[in-house]
Formats: structure tokens, sequence, C-alpha cells
């Protein structure tokens, strides 16, 4: 009897350390995601990424046509062509370059441009890093572990990232295979459960003659209403002028 009650406090100790060894590391959940989408040499090879498709509201309707433009390592750009007809189409187009940036809406023959304060150009500058980096360990910022969980019906590994411009993403990554299955965004610790963005990832898309690969289909959801967009072509490394994240010209 005095045998056992000897050895429990250590089997205890023993079962904790197991487990605490058994928490996979950030840079082996990286490692093994990066390789699910394409492997070390081919990512780090990426400098520009365009992106196109077609958005959809919460009903299925299709809305409008999208396009966004990454350049390494700090320009971001996204334009929005709305399929509304007349008077309520309208064209939107918002970029930065990491020093200024813009949105501009067109409407029939109106259009107003707006320049971006301090706070949307280190937004859209982690937004850009989040994008190219393929879940790489930002720079300036962090990642932890954050916790083993349930995410849309699949046990995952959770990550919580921090990004230099105070923007925060918790990423799931698929336990057994390393895919990312969703992502919560937000730019404040405190921000409120129900105002952050949920962002589920479905199916793949290779650009033409790469091995690397993107979601074909992502859904957010935001203030509880779900969103989508479904991209048609994804195009790497070809050259992109600078001028296109540059402020308009009057």
């Amino acid at each position: 009897m005095r045998f056992s009650k000897f050895f429990a406090p250590i089997a205890c100790l023993c079962a904790t350390a197991l487990s605490a060894q058994a928490a996979p590391t950030p840079a082996e959940i990286i490692a093994k995601a990066r390789e699910k989408v394409g492997g070390e040499t081919q990512l780090a090879s990426v400098k520009t990424i365009i992106l196109q498709g077609d958005a959809y509201d919460k009903d299925g309707k299709k809305v409008a046509f999208t396009e966004t433009k990454l350049k390494a390592p700090n320009m971001r750009r996204e334009y929005v062509l709305s399929t509304q007809p007349g008077e309520n189409g309208f064209e939107l187009i918002s970029a930065s370059n990491g020093l200024e940036g813009f949105a501009k809406i067109v409407r029939g023959r109106t259009h107003q441009t707006k320049p971006f304060g301090l706070q949307d150009i280190t937004r859209n500058t982690d937004r850009l890093h989040a994008e190219i980096s393929f879940f790489a360990a930002p720079a300036g910022g962090s990642v932890t572990f954050d916790a083993e969980v349930l995410q849309q019906g699949k046990t995952c590994n959770a990550l919580l990232y921090k990004y230099k411009g105070g923007t925060h993403i918790r990423r799931f990554f698929d336990k057994q295979t390393g895919q990312l299955v969703a992502e919560e965004s937000y730019y404040e610790a405190d921000t409120p459960q129900n105002k952050r963005i949920l962002t589920v990832f479905e199916g793949e898309i290779s650009p033409a003659g790469s091995p690397i690969h993107f979601p074909r289909k992502i859904t957010r959801w935001i203030n509880g209403e779900a969103s989508r967009i479904e991209y048609s072509k994804v195009i790497v490394n070809e050259a992109i002028n600078d001028s296109d994240f540059a402020f308009p010209m009057p």
C-alpha cells in the first residue's frame, strides 16, 4: 500500500511530462503546413501572387469579380468589379505599398478617392504578409501554440499569429494532414468574439505549371453573415508594376 502511494505522484508527473512533450511546436506545425501547400523550395521562390475569382453574397448570388495582387515585401492591391447593373454597379480599388495607400470607388461617371491613414496602411501590410508568407512566423511579431481544437469537424492544431501592425490571426491546421482548415482574424486582443472574422478554406487550385496549392474557395463569416469567393485563376511570380500600388495621380 505504501509502495503504491509512493509511486503514484511519480506516475502523475511522468504522465504530465509525456503530455507536454506530445504537444507539437509552432515550427513543426508550420513546416507540415508549408509542405502540404508546396514545400520550402517552391514557397521561398514566390515574390508575387495574383488571385482572380468571383464573389458571392449570403444567398449564393454572384455579386462581383475580384482580383488581388500581392508583391513582396509590402505591396497589396484589391480590385472589385460589381456585377450589379446600372447605378447600382461600381468599381472599388484599394491598395498600399507600405508607405501610402488609398481606396477609390467609381460609380458611373463619378469617383471618389480616399487616402489611407497610418492604421489602414499597417493593417493592409499585415494582410499582405499573412497572405504571401505561407504561414511563416511574422517578422516583428510572434506565433505561439494555442490549443488542440475541433474546427469544421476536424481535429486541429491552433496557432496564434500576432503581426507587427496589430493584426491577430488564429489559424487552425488539420492535425493529421497539416492543411489549413480555417482562420479567425481580428485587430485587437480584446475584440469581442462576435466581431471576429472567421474564414473557412475549401478545395485547391494551383497556378499553371506550379505545384503550389491555394484554396479554391473561401467563405467568410462577418457578423453572422457568410459570403464567399471562388477563385478561378492564380498566377505566381508574374511581374507587377509598382505603380499599381501607388496613390493614383489626379
